[in-house]
C-alpha cells in the first residue's frame, strides 16, 4: 500500500501595484493605482492526498486613498481526478468583503465554490477555472455571480530552477442578481508576461475589457504582481 503525504503547512504571499480596485462584474473603484496585497496559508493532505484547509486574506488600497477594499476567507480545496495529462478540483467555503470604495460601501458575507480543469498537453497547458459567490448577507440586492476564465500557457524560457511564460485568454462574468445586476455583464481578454524562480514569482498583466450591458464601460487594466510560496515539511 502507498504510504499517506505528511501533513504540510504550506503559504502564498503576493503583492504589487495594479490599475485600480476592479469588481469581477466590470465596475472599477479609485483613481489608482492601487496597491493590491493577499495571503494565503493552510494544511495540505489534511484529510487525503493534495486537499487543503486554508485562510486567505486581500487588500486593495489606492496610494492617495485612505480607506481599503478588503476581504477575507475560509475555504477547503480537494482533488477530484488526478490522471497523467488532466486533474479537476473542487473548493467551497465562507467569505466576508468590506469593499468601503464601491457604492456607498458594502459589508457581505458570501458562500464560495470554486471548480478548476488542468491539462497538460503540449504545445501549451490549458486551465478553465468556474468561480461562483452567493450573497448570504449584504446591504446590496443578494444574488449569485460566476467567473469563467480560460487560461493557456506557453512557457518560451526555462534553466534549473528558473521559467519565463506567457499566459493568455478569455474571461467571462454572468450575475443572477448580485448587487442589483442582471445577465452577461463583461467579456475580457487577459495576458500575463511571468518570471518564476524557485519559490518567486514576477508578474506583469493586462487585460481588456469589453462591457456587454449599458454602463459597463470598455476599458483596459493593468497589474504588476511578486509572488512567493513556502512549504514547511
Amino acid at each position: 500500500m502507498p504510504q499517506r503525504p505528511p501533513v504540510r503547512w504550506t503559504a502564498t504571499t503576493q503583492t504589487g501595484l495594479a490599475d485600480c480596485f476592479q469588481l469581477t462584474l466590470g465596475g472599477m473603484f479609485g483613481r489608482g493605482p492601487a496597491w493590491q496585497s493577499r495571503f494565503e496559508s493552510g494544511l495540505s493532505n489534511l484529510w487525503s492526498p493534495g486537499d487543503s484547509l486554508y485562510l486567505y486574506g486581500a487588500e486593495s488600497l489606492d496610494l492617495d486613498a485612505t480607506r481599503s477594499d478588503w476581504q477575507s476567507g475560509v475555504g477547503y480545496r480537494r482533488p477530484v481526478l488526478n490522471r497523467s495529462r488532466y486533474s479537476l478540483t473542487s473548493s467551497f467555503g465562507f467569505q466576508h468583503w468590506e469593499f468601503a470604495n464601491v457604492l456607498r460601501g458594502t459589508r457581505d458575507w458570501l458562500t464560495y465554490e470554486n471548480l478548476t480543469w488542468r491539462s497538460r498537453h503540449r504545445p501549451f497547458a490549458l486551465t478553465v477555472t468556474a468561480d461562483s459567490w452567493s450573497l448570504l448577507r449584504s446591504p446590496l440586492p443578494r444574488g449569485t455571480l460566476l467567473h469563467t476564465q480560460v487560461w493557456m500557457e506557453h512557457p518560451f524560457w526555462s534553466r534549473d530552477t528558473a521559467q519565463i511564460a506567457v499566459r493568455h485568454g478569455p474571461a467571462h462574468t454572468y450575475s443572477w442578481g448580485f448587487y442589483g445586476t442582471q445577465g452577461h455583464r463583461v467579456v475580457r481578454y487577459q495576458t500575463a508576461l511571468s518570471l518564476a524562480v524557485g519559490a518567486t514569482r514576477l508578474e506583469f498583466g493586462f487585460r481588456q475589457q469589453l462591457g456587454l450591458q449599458p454602463r459597463i464601460p470598455d476599458n483596459r487594466f493593468w497589474h504588476f504582481l511578486v509572488s512567493r510560496s513556502f512549504t514547511l515539511k
